[in-house]
């Protein structure tokens, strides 16, 4: 069944990275947006730079009290607290599109709980998260707990992994990853908002840098992805060339022939290439002199990801509260201030 995604459409941006993400592609879709995070320094608007959307924004602190460094679980509680709020800016949205950065405690603890809250107001929820680098194992875990949520309540879910794109620049800084996977998902936003995607579609985010040639960054692009999982769990993919209109006919039969090649040898679908234009894709005209190509492929199963959640093997049904998210209790007992 093909995913309908319907007008208006909301963009949702959980923590820093999350609202950053959102603003954009609120931008690009002229849609409005929900921005949550439990610092409220993420929810101020932005000084200079790129142009925001005109589109109304609307914000949902999350309160720790005064606890200054909260665990996810205690995040997660607060964010419970405001699950009415986030409910009402959802409402009379059949659209939600999602943007979590999943490295941070604040993507950790709140998608699920807008997740659920979509699920109640009856939207379809589209889902792009972005996974911690593999040094950071204290965020591995709870990063796999999100994602598995995510994966469960969302219509489409796309993952980013920060982990395959340093392994593959390993002379990238943390925040140079950042940038690549930000320009990546705009290019996919656009995209999945203008295609016929089929219901539960679960897809990889792949994004070369920026270079002189397309060819360099789609080795890139492929080298992330086949970092993040296995060939043979690929079942399609789409490449998307930013600059394309720009270049020559035969370099893009050749970028599909490198890929086809790579893509081909594990029993594959020939990959779609698509050069945007100003018609079909509303970045191109602020990344025309960029040359990159970005991957999105379809898998089948994430099994790289699952792997974070070392619970993730027991089926839902020999679970206990599996429906409500682990967050932290206020037991208001002397002596035991939380449990977790």
């Amino acid at each position: 069944m093909s995913l309908q995604m319907q007008d208006p459409m909301l963009v949702v941006g959980i923590g820093g990275a999350g609202s950053k993400l959102a603003r954009r592609a609120s931008g690009i879709l002229e849609c409005d947006s929900l921005l949550i995070s439990n610092d409220k320094g993420d929810l101020e608007p932005p000084d200079g730079g790129a142009p925001q959307s005109r589109c109304s924004t609307r914000t949902v602190a999350v309160g720790t009290g005064a606890v200054i460094n909260p665990t996810v679980g205690l995040v997660r509680a607060a964010a419970y607290e405001k699950l009415d709020a986030i409910r009402d800016a959802i409402s009379g949205h059949p659209t939600v599109i999602l943007m979590g950065n999943l490295a941070g405690k604040s993507g950790c603890a709140i998608c699920p709980a807008v997740s659920e809250a979509c699920a109640a107001e009856g939207a379809k929820l589209v889902s792009f998260a972005v996974m911690p680098f593999g040094h950071e194992k204290s965020r591995l875990f709870h990063a796999g707990v999100a994602l598995r949520r995510l994966r469960e309540t969302s219509a489409c879910v796309t993952v980013v992994d920060n982990d395959s794109i340093s392994e593959s620049n390993p002379d990238l800084s943390p925040k140079e990853c950042y940038d690549v996977a930000g320009a990546a998902v705009m290019y996919a936003v656009d995209f999945v908002t203008r295609s016929e995607l089929e219901a539960g579609t679960e897809s990889l985010l792949a994004a070369g840098r920026n270079r002189d040639s397309l060819e360099e960054s789609l080795r890139d692009a492929l080298k992330t992805v086949y970092g993040s999982t296995s060939p043979g769990a690929i079942r399609h993919s789409v490449l998307y060339v930013a600059g394309g209109e720009d270049v020559p006919a035969g370099l893009l039969r050749s970028v599909a022939a490198l890929t086809e090649g790579v893509l081909g040898g594990g029993g594959n679908s020939v990959p779609d290439v698509q050069a945007p234009t100003a018609e079909t894709a509303s970045v191109q005209a602020a990344s025309s002199d960029e040359s990159r190509v970005i991957m999105m492929s379809t898998v089948q199963g994430m099994a790289k990801f699952e792997r974070y959640d070392p619970l993730g093997a027991i089926p839902a049904d020999k679970t206990l509260d599996w429906s409500t998210p682990e967050c932290s209790i206020d037991c208001k007992m002397p002596g035991l201030y939380q449990l977790e």
